[in-house]
């Protein structure tokens, strides 16, 4: 998801997930900074991080190593 959303920003979507569902996986991306971005998620269990501009190859490479166990 996108940390910047119309109606319901990255953090309160990540929060509403998680009630819905304590082990949902979320990927993070956003056009800021990766250390700006993933601290207001820190010890939340975010699964991952993709910087915008990215990539088809860097998405699926991110949600594969968000899924690996």
């Amino acid at each position: 998801m996108d940390l910047t959303m119309p109606h319901l920003d990255g953090k309160a979507a990540f929060a509403s997930l998680r009630r819905v569902r304590g082990d949902v996986r979320v990927v993070l991306m956003s056009g800021f900074n990766e250390q700006e971005a993933v601290s207001q998620f820190a010890g939340k269990g975010l699964a991952g991080f993709l910087q915008k501009p990215f990539l088809f190859e860097g998405l699926t490479a991110t949600v594969r190593q968000a899924f690996e166990v």
